[in-house]
């Protein structure tokens, strides 16, 4: 275990056995002190490495772009040090980059521990695992979530691909878990949390490792704090309706009990930071500030009158023929913002003009000769606003662009001249995503992203180390009189709500784009 840290000193680790002994952590191996450093740490990556090496289940909050990957792939080194092996799960589309940053962070490592990714079709993850049980397992191990849970259906002795799951890595001396964006654990009930929660086992001196890492903690509502607390603290609250309990007041709308406000903030902290971490980038970089500007937008007349018939109509007829029932309050809220950018997926008779678009066709043309970062929704307002720009050969992600694909258009919009834009939903343009800073310093956000941490997360692309002098330019269409006009209000009041609990002391989305929200009713 690390032991807890002196007073701050002016530290210049050189190697992975300095950067271990800035940390007090305990050096295992010779061979570290021969591992030279692909940068030298920042001492707030140094406090990190002591908070892993401290705590057997550990969370790290701290916001994207601080530098948390040097920290906790160090720390993964370290247990390989004293005989243990690692497993990091993470979205499929960080594992590559996560894989070769280990390479950059520690050159050399290769000589001493095995890093590999556990990846691609059965096939090939079948001829891994032929290799692994002849060679011997790596001793580090990144994967998917999907590839972490596998099927569950694991028959000892035998087993292959298809039946792969976190059980063959308990079988094969697998004793620590690191979750990368682990707002994926924090629905209790989903099959990834309950494979962490089974990993690491019960909570005592015989308990596997386990580091929680998400810049958003609380990503939509204080529920979500539930489902990490209770893999890093299982006796904290022993159920979500003990936690709903202690947390959540609730009443009976429609037979169904509804959360309308929450309570004892402070024992919800606690449960956060008795073993998290979180390091804001504004105590650790010099970055320009971040200016969110509101575009207020009036629909013309008919597009009005096509949403007002539709939302009363609450029943929505596709252009291909399907029909959907809008009638729920979620499948109603979000058909409702489709409409907005794409209403002629809604009727034979679309508005003459759009006005949000002609509204970006504007915003565009008045930023000027830069690169521009488009967030949209829905994919169906991705795949308009590509074709829409089409003549600034733009880039896109969303959440069918993957691997490869997905790299090849993230270098396209770092590397190409001709590509001005790029156009991404910002859960998947918005997570993991590293290089946009270089060149970019503008982002509009085509549709209210309606959740705090996405939208925290989608900013931060752009607002993290690297970005430069130029300040962090956000622009926030909003249509007035519509849905979104409550989306975006509701989006300021769960980020306060959130602050309650996590403690940011950073400028809050009120304070940057009006606590009062924007003057426009919704009939």
């Amino acid at each position: 275990m690390a032991t807890a840290l002196a007073n701050k000193q002016q530290l210049k680790p050189r190697t992975l056995g300095d950067f271990l002994r800035a940390a007090n952590c305990p050096v295992p191996q010779e061979w570290m002190h021969d591992i030279r450093l692909g940068r030298t740490p920042f001492y707030h990556q140094v406090e990190t490495l002591n908070h892993y090496g401290a705590n057997v289940r550990a969370g790290d909050w701290s916001e994207p772009g601080t530098g948390k990957t040097f920290p906790v792939q160090a720390y993964g080194i370290w247990l390989v040090g004293y005989g243990n092996k690692v497993v990091y799960v993470m979205p499929p589309s960080l594992t590559p980059q996560f894989e070769a940053s280990f390479q950059t962070m520690f050159p050399g490592i290769e000589q001493y521990v095995r890093v590999e990714r556990f990846a691609g079709t059965p096939k090939e993850r079948e001829a891994l695992i032929r290799r692994y049980e002849a060679e011997g397992w790596p001793d580090v191990l990144i994967m998917s979530y999907r590839m972490f849970v596998g099927t569950d259906k694991l028959q000892e002795p035998g087993f292959d691909a298809k039946t792969f799951t976190w059980r063959t890595l308990l079988a094969r001396g697998y004793t620590c878990v690191v979750v990368d964006e682990a707002t994926a654990v924090k629905n209790a009930s989903s099959q990834i949390h309950k494979a962490v929660k089974s990993f690491v086992g019960k909570y005592g001196p015989e308990s596997n490792g386990v580091v929680l890492i998400t810049g958003t903690p609380i990503e939509t509502t204080l529920e979500d704090a539930y489902g990490l607390i209770s893999i890093l603290h299982p006796n904290r609250y022993g159920s979500k309706r003990a936690f709903d309990r202690m947390h959540c007041v609730q009443v009976e709308i429609g037979g169904f009990m509804k959360t309308v406000g929450y309570m004892n903030e402070d024992y919800l902290y606690q449960g956060l930071y008795s073993v998290g971490r979180r390091v804001l980038k504004k105590d650790v970089s010099d970055l320009p500030p971040r200016i969110i500007s509101e575009i207020p937008i009036e629909l013309s007349a008919d597009h009005m009158r096509l949403y007002k018939k539709l939302v009363n109509e609450r029943i929505l007829e596709f252009e291909d023929g399907s029909v959907i029932d809008a009638t729920s309050a979620s499948a109603c809220y979000q058909t409702m913002q489709q409409i907005l950018m794409t209403p002629e997926r809604y009727t034979d008779r679309p508005p003459a003009e759009n006005v949000l678009l002609s509204t970006l066709d504007e915003l565009v043309k008045s930023i000027g000769n830069h690169k521009i970062l488009i967030y949209a929704w829905y994919r169906a307002s991705v795949d308009k606003l590509v074709e829409h720009f089409k003549r600034f050969n733009p880039a896109v992600l969303y959440g069918g662009v993957t691997g490869r694909a997905r790299e090849a258009e993230k270098q396209k919009f770092i590397q190409d001249p001709s590509c001005r834009l790029i156009i991404a939903q910002p859960r998947s343009g918005g997570v993991g995503v590293d290089g946009f800073q270089h060149v970019c310093s503008h982002a509009i956000y085509a549709e209210v992203c309606p959740i705090p941490g996405v939208f925290q997360q989608s900013i931060d692309r752009l607002h993290r180390t690297g970005q430069g002098a130029e300040s962090v330019n956000i622009y926030v269409l909003v249509a007035l009189k519509t849905i979104a006009v409550k989306l975006r209000n509701d989006l300021t009041r769960r980020d306060q709500e959130a602050n309650k609990v996590v403690r940011d002391r950073r400028t809050l989305l009120a304070d940057l784009i009006g606590e009062d929200g924007l003057k426009g009713r919704l009939d």
